[in-house]
Formats: structure tokens, sequence, C-alpha cells
């Protein structure tokens, strides 16, 4: 059986190739099958997002994996503009910032909330089989240590290691590992 990676994101890709390995599964990935389009992510949660890709992207492939992520402050309200959510490379509606630039507005924002904050991530991942998505799983990942999660965190997961392979909870992947599995069996 053939699953696709709905993602543009070659880190997530590669993360998600390895999670399947060992099951009877043919990953291919957006690239491979030619695919541009991309959805319109108009979600207001990672899990609403991850089922809006895999529903999108269903059109393509009878199996479908896709996740989406958010970073949240716990000092700024959930409606802050400055909040970053699931706009991490958007913040407040602006520009596509580069990893040098987000580091940049991120190191200042933790500076002007006081030097130090407590983050985390949210993320969610589906798995569509057929005409639904039949699996979800979602996951909130606490950082024990704010200012990194927040700045350190931010190069690590999104910059030069050109991976988000930390954001995605292992638990959760565990569980999407789980259900294709169940689908679709053992190799």
């Amino acid at each position: 059986m053939r699953i696709l990676i709905g993602t543009t994101n070659p880190s997530k890709a590669r993360y998600f190739e390895r999670l399947m390995e060992g099951l009877n599964v043919e990953c291919v990935t957006l690239r491979d099958l030619g695919i541009t389009d991309e959805p319109q992510e108009t979600g207001h949660t990672p899990l609403e997002n991850a089922r809006i890709k895999a529903a999108f992207y269903g059109k393509y492939a009878d199996a479908v994996i896709c996740a989406d992520s958010g970073l949240y402050f716990d000092s700024l309200l959930p409606d802050d503009p400055r909040q970053p959510g699931l706009h991490i490379r958007t913040p407040q509606g602006g520009k596509r910032l580069d990893d040098d630039e987000m580091i940049a507005y991120y190191a200042q924002l933790v500076h002007n909330l006081g030097g130090k904050i407590h983050a985390y991530y949210m993320d969610a991942m589906a798995l569509l089989i057929g005409a639904r998505c039949e699996r979800l799983r979602g996951r909130t990942t606490f950082a024990e240590n704010g200012e990194r999660a927040a700045v350190e965190g931010i190069r690590g997961d999104f910059g030069r290691r050109g991976g988000n392979e930390d954001i995605l909870n292992p638990d959760s992947a565990k569980g999407i590992v789980s259900d294709v599995r169940q689908a679709f069996g053992k190799s």
C-alpha cells in the first residue's frame, strides 16, 4: 500500500518516512508525485489544519499522513496578536520570515516580555485512509525552559538543522505508526 506524506517540508517528509520503516507501506512525497498545490490552512488549531491538509491531499492518494504545529507563549493571551500560534513564520500576519529574521523577531519578543518565558508546542497528525480522516492524534509538548524553547529551540527546530523532527511529539507519532500498522499490516 502507498501512503502520501502530505507536507512540503523535506524534514517532516524524512521524519514520516523513518516512522514508516518496517511497515508494508511505500511512502511517497508531494515532490515524488509532482504535486505543487497546497491547501488553504484555515484551521484555528494544529489538529484542524492537519485535517484540512489530509482531506486536501486525499484527492491524490487513498492514504495520506499530515501534521501541523503551533508555538504558544504562556505569558501571552491566546488572542494577543504577538502570540505565534499557527503563524510562527508570519507573525502578526506580516511577511514570511527567513530563519535569521525569525530568530531575531522572537529573541526581541522574549526580551520585551522580560527575557524569559514559558513556551509550548501544540502538534497534531492526521491519517486519512480512504475518503475520511479515520485516525487523529494531538499532543501538547511543554518546554521546561521557556527562553530556550522560544529562542534556541526555534533555531534548532526550524533553522539550520533543517528539521521539525523535535516538534512532532513522539507519543503522537507512535500512535500514528500504530494506526498505520493496523491499517496496512507489518511488512
